[in-house]
């Protein structure tokens, strides 16, 4: 199972995950456009073959106080809190959400709501500041204090590689502040990557994050993990055939007895061989498919509670479970009783 789990199911997960995203799903993200550079950047983009490059706003800033009542990172007991209360927030504004945010409390804004100071939290912050619909943030944007109501509380697809917000208000609220800069975002095929350097000389300030590159260096260290795992693994795998020989060879004696009398009443050494190979065979079948069952009910808690991701029943998982639980038993089996074969019956009658 353990084999089954590391070896195999992980690798499905991964083309699992991979596969639920669209082929023009964003891998590549420019930071600190400048807003007089947002045109510009614009147009380079087109006339190279990106047609819809996606833009958003964001501004910078710090969290100074919750309802009224000022606060620091010392005001939260949580260590995780106090780091992400202790830096800068990044803020931008929508008229409309994507797919990709799922409301759980409150209203979406309309173009009516355009410049009401008003604020979209994402579930995962309002869970650290303690937030509820109703609340207010006061935030400092490099000097200018904004105090923001929540409005809403959604859910964010953070995987669907779209650029995204823990906080953003309705347009007209912070086109103002200091500091505004833009982001983009857009599908870059492979064959294409030498636009990136392009794109840094006409654009020196811009900071490229290549998310391709990125997948590729963390999916090479978690292969080199799972190899090591796998390495383990295999010792625990050798442990239990030692145990199964133990167990055959705790029975040899009986054997012995049992191969002896068959072969008194007749019963060739090929009769014998397909008796144990069928024995043992069944053992590994019933072991290799409840290991395969296993699992694939692991994984599939995994791609649902964990990963988020659709995972359904993989038959082919099942049916290499069950042939190698059986090849490798009934070798194994056969292998440690080969010499009862060989046992003349007269010796052991007498």
């Amino acid at each position: 199972m353990a084999l089954l789990l590391i070896g195999v199911v992980r690798q499905d997960l991964l083309e699992s995950w991979r596969r639920q995203l669209p082929s023009d799903t964003p891998n590549q993200f420019l930071i600190n456009i400048q807003p007089q550079q947002r045109n510009a950047v614009e147009d380079f983009l087109r006339q190279h073959g990106i047609a819809e490059p996606g833009f958003a706003p964001m501004v910078r800033g710090r969290l100074t106080a919750l309802n009224g009542m000022e606060v620091t990172a010392e005001t939260f007991s949580d260590e995780d809190t106090q780091r992400w209360v202790n830096r800068e927030f990044n803020l931008s504004w929508t008229r409309q959400f994507g797919p990709d945010n799922t409301l759980l409390a409150g209203a979406w804004w309309t173009d009516a709501d355009h410049g009401k100071p008003w604020l979209s939290i994402d579930d995962s912050a309002a869970k650290r500041l303690k937030l509820g619909v109703g609340d207010t943030l006061t935030l400092d944007f490099a000097g200018t204090l904004q105090t923001l109501t929540v409005h809403n509380i959604r859910k964010v697809r953070w995987d669907s590689f779209k650029p995204n917000f823990f906080l953003a208000t309705p347009p007209g609220v912070l086109d103002t502040m200091p500091g505004l800069q833009w982001i983009a975002s857009f599908h870059l095929p492979a064959q294409n990557r030498n636009l990136l350097v392009e794109l840094i000389r006409a654009f020196p300030n811009i900071t490229v994050f290549d998310v391709d590159a990125t997948l590729r260096q963390v999916q090479a260290m978690i292969d080199r993990v799972v190899q090591a795992v796998e390495f383990v693994f295999v010792f625990a795998l050798a442990a239990g055939l030692l145990v199964l020989l133990a167990a055959i060879d705790g029975t040899r004696a009986e054997r012995v007895r049992e191969t002896a009398l068959l072969r008194a009443l007749g019963a060739s050494s090929g009769t014998l061989l397909k008796g144990l190979l069928a024995e043992y065979g069944l053992l590994g079948l019933i072991s290799g498919t409840v290991a395969a069952l296993a699992a694939q009910l692991i994984a599939w808690a995994l791609a649902s509670g964990v990963f988020g991701i659709p995972y359904g029943p993989r038959p082919a998982l099942w049916l290499t479970g069950a042939l190698a639980g059986a090849a490798l038993v009934a070798a194994l089996g056969t292998f440690s009783l080969r010499r009862v074969l060989r046992t003349p019956p007269r010796q052991v009658l007498h």
